[in-house]
């Protein structure tokens, strides 16, 4: 595979999520009930559309690099990012595959054949789709919530996804989706500062 194309798959990974900075007065969960209400109400979003900012942080280069856009979410099988700034390009995700399309490059994924991008992608629809049965296959949860509302859901991969992930996050507040951000086991980290998705029937804290 070309080095250029190798660079694309390595900015490819990592992906979307929160401020690394914790919530005061956090509690861990003991309640299955509570993850159960949200993953219930995640599965009623159909379609959602949300303006982001993205930074991601590549290890070996100990450099960082941050994007804006759009990204849209459409239920069982679309999520997409499509960047603004600093460059015009979208990323595509599926189950089958990754469609990354940026101006002087035009790449597609298949997932058969990159494991990484199959975990990645079937984590990250997974989770839109509200699919708890499908991530405890792959996933431990951890739930914290906090007095102020806010909340926190860390999923740590099991053997088999330890090999690619070190972790997943998503953080909200109330009734709304805030940020994700997904953790490669190389330490590379991709993290999406979202404007708030809303999670319909979600009332205050999931607790």
């Amino acid at each position: 595979m070309k080095k250029s194309n190798l660079h694309l798959i390595s900015l490819f990974f990592a992906m979307l999520m929160v401020s690394h900075s914790g919530f005061c007065g956090k509690t861990p969960s003991s309640d299955g009930s509570q993850l159960d209400v949200l993953f219930s109400s995640l599965k009623q979003i159909q379609q959602s559309e949300s303006r982001f900012t993205e930074t991601q942080y590549d290890v070996l280069l100990e450099l960082s690099f941050q994007k804006k856009g759009t990204m849209k979410y459409v239920a069982p099988n679309y999520f997409a990012q499509f960047y603004e700034t600093p460059i015009k390009g979208q990323m595509i995700y599926s189950n089958s595959n990754v469609v990354i399309e940026f101006p002087d490059k035009k790449l597609t994924l298949d997932a058969r054949n990159y494991p990484q991008v199959l975990s990645f992608s079937r984590s990250i629809l997974n989770i839109l789709n509200g699919d708890k049965a499908a991530l405890e296959k792959d996933f431990e949860f951890n739930y914290t919530s906090s007095e102020s509302d806010h909340w926190e859901l860390t999923l740590i991969p099991r053997q088999a996804l330890a090999k690619y992930i070190q972790a997943i996050s998503i953080k909200g507040q109330q009734n709304t989706i805030n940020s994700l951000l997904f953790t490669q086991r190389s330490g590379d980290w991709r993290e999406l500062i979202l404007n708030p998705i809303s999670i319909p029937s979600l009332s205050g804290n999931p607790s």
